[in-house]
């Protein structure tokens, strides 16, 4: 069987740091990153890998799923679109009524 190399690193972190020390990397003084190194991207790929098994498996035996975002975490954008169409539309308003105030003038 093949297997994800992350998850192999992923596998040695915890049977030989988190949930056993290793004698030999202990009295040797080595790292554990030296030999099995891990770096942000990684994490976040097999995080990303994790939330696609456990949807795929809630989805088989529960009939659900999640998510990694909230519901309405783009939400602001709908704000500020709206700020943003609202000070346009009273940008064109003062710019009609200084129109018409210049209208007057010149009369």
């Amino acid at each position: 069987m093949k297997s994800n190399p992350l998850v192999n690193t992923l596998v040695m972190w915890r049977h030989k740091f988190f949930a056993h020390r290793n004698a030999g990397y202990v009295v040797s003084n080595k790292s554990l990153a030296d030999q099995y190194p891990f770096n942000v991207v990684e994490v976040g790929e097999l995080l990303k890998e994790a939330m696609c098994i456990l949807n795929r498996y809630g989805i088989l035996f529960q009939a659900s799923s999640y998510s990694t975002q909230i519901v309405g975490h783009d939400d602001y954008r709908h704000v500020l679109k709206s700020i943003r169409n609202n000070l346009i539309r009273h940008e064109v308003e003062i710019a009609h009524q200084l129109e018409h105030l210049q209208s007057q003038q010149s009369v």
